[in-house]
């Protein structure tokens, strides 16, 4: 909103004055800039609405990625601690193989 703000000041600015023959120190704000002006104003709700949803936004991707992460970490870690068990043997299970 800042950027925004900032910016919309300098096209405010950038687009020329109303000057009325000296008669003010400060040339009023011209026809472009006021219009711009009224824009923001008017849209001031959007705008802020805009910011907070892809800030939220952002927030839910890094959310997402760090469950991702411990998901695949506990994931790896059942996986190696049942590579760890002792195998289970038969002897006298079907085929006779020797292991289950």
């Amino acid at each position: 909103m800042k950027s925004i703000s900032s910016h919309l000041e300098s096209a405010m600015k950038a687009a020329g004055t109303l000057d009325f023959g000296g008669e003010s120190e400060t040339p009023e704000v011209g026809l472009v800039g006021m219009t711009l002006g009224q824009y923001a104003t008017a849209q001031q709700s959007d705008l802020a609405f805009i910011v907070a949803r892809a800030d939220k936004s952002l927030q839910g991707a890094v959310d997402a990625t760090e469950e991702y992460n411990k998901g695949a970490l506990d994931m790896a870690a059942n996986a190696q601690g049942e590579a760890l068990k002792a195998p289970s043997i038969d002897l006298d299970g079907p085929g006779k193989k020797g292991t289950k």
